[in-house]
């Protein structure tokens, strides 16, 4: 009777224990793009499946993702165990947790794009971040109509410069647009300037500066581009983007290639399929590299789950399916090489690859690059020249501190001052 009562007990401690026990449960916070944000809520219940791990994802539009993934990691307060951002985190780098164990512990990142995990970001000699979506703001434009004009996609600044009039002509003969670009989002004005100016963004000395005859010179460039773009310019969004190119009526687009490539192949959505391509970035200057990375908070309570997910986003398999639904850029050899993807994408694949390969992160704080961006918004509304532009940034500039996470990169990609 006392071993049958006893059992009795243990039974009940079981299941009192297997009631009130919770299952893992991590908390992802991504960008609202409709892209990045669908793509990871594709994966949630197969992952949960497979893995037990109950994942919800927090998305919230660029700025406010930001925000909110800063304001977690200095409150400590750990409500994202997982986060997807960038460069402009490097302020709170030391928030992040190293990833060289799980790395090897798991050999992520072989079939990776060559390179690629070196252009991720570290902190104090560790890897923290894990890259996914890479790819570079550019030009996607109506191939048939240059085609039937007899112009070439040029290769640098200059001869685009000049070819800008025929642009002109040719998208005011087929009642379009020539340039749209997503205006109406302040904090990309940062891609009218970067990929013109092949000046450094730090000192010797590690303080933030522009060179200013470059940045004026690469100014006055994006000025007179964004003359060709239409009068709503700065009020344009980035869905206003994708769809005036693909219903036919602007002639190039300039955005990130992920919103507007799998709309523009789409034959539901998009009246020019077949008739457009990426064209490859313009030189000299740096493109503007998307490389998103997933980073694990130091405040997570469950960061092996964390890294479960990451592995989850990032392999060849949602590479392939990310980029055929998505349109989200590949991050692994394995879907350039894809036979689908050669015969049917090279219009997009060929520049991408290329674009990658000269892309880089503006070597900018996210407190540089917001003052930064502001700066050029009232440049281009003609609020002040470029020379002021240039007094004002750099005397902002002087008052921060470069993020010692930012100094390594710079110095690799040309950034700063020998």
């Amino acid at each position: 009777m006392k071993k049958a009562f006893g059992s009795f007990l243990c039974g009940l401690c079981i299941a009192s224990i297997a009631a009130f026990a919770k299952p893992v449960a991590i908390n992802y916070s991504v960008m609202a793009s409709g892209t990045y944000d669908k793509a990871a809520e594709g994966i949630v219940d197969p992952f949960k499946a497979s893995n037990g791990i109950d994942v919800t994802v927090s998305a919230f539009p660029w700025a406010v993702l930001r925000q909110n993934n800063t304001t977690d990691l200095l409150t400590q307060t750990g409500t994202y165990d997982i986060m997807s951002g960038s460069y402009y985190l490097a302020d709170v780098y030391s928030n992040f947790i190293p990833l060289d164990a799980y790395i090897a512990k798991y050999k992520f990142g072989k079939e990776l794009i060559p390179g690629l995990m070196d252009k991720c970001e570290f902190f104090g000699g560790h890897q923290i971040g894990l890259p996914y979506g890479p790819e570079a703001f550019g030009f996607l434009y109506r191939k048939d109509l240059l085609d039937q004009a007899g112009i070439k996609w040029p290769s640098t600044w200059a001869d685009f410069m000049k070819i800008l009039p025929q642009l002109k002509k040719i998208a005011d003969a087929n009642g379009m647009d020539t340039l749209v670009f997503p205006g109406g989002q302040p904090d990309q004005m940062p891609a009218l300037f970067v990929d013109k100016y092949d000046g450094t963004f730090i000192t010797k000395d590690k303080k933030f500066q522009l060179v200013p005859d470059k940045a004026i010179a690469a100014l006055n460039m994006a000025k007179t581009i964004v003359s060709y773009m239409p009068a709503e310019r700065m009020s344009i969004s980035f869905d206003d983007t994708t769809a005036r190119f693909v219903s036919g009526k602007a002639l190039m687009a300039f955005d990130w290639p992920s919103f507007l490539t799998a709309a523009a192949d789409d034959p539901a959505k998009s009246k020019i399929v077949g008739k457009w391509a990426l064209g490859k970035d313009f030189t000299p200057g740096r493109p503007w590299l998307s490389l998103w990375q997933v980073y694990i908070s130091k405040y997570s309570k469950n960061p092996e789950a964390a890294f479960q997910w990451a592995m989850a986003l990032i392999n060849p398999k949602t590479d392939l399916d990310f980029y055929k639904t998505y349109g989200i850029g590949p991050a692994f050899a394995s879907t350039y090489a894809n036979a689908d993807i050669v015969k049917n994408h090279s219009h997009q694949f060929v520049a991408q690859k290329y674009n990658l390969g000269i892309a880089v992160n503006p070597a900018m704080s996210g407190e540089a690059q917001d003052y930064f961006s502001s700066s050029v918004g009232e440049f281009l509304v003609g609020k002040i020249t470029a020379n002021q532009l240039v007094d004002q940034v750099n005397t902002k500039w002087a008052t921060l501190t470069v993020p010692t996470g930012l100094l390594d990169t710079a110095a690799k990609t040309g950034q700063m001052a020998k």
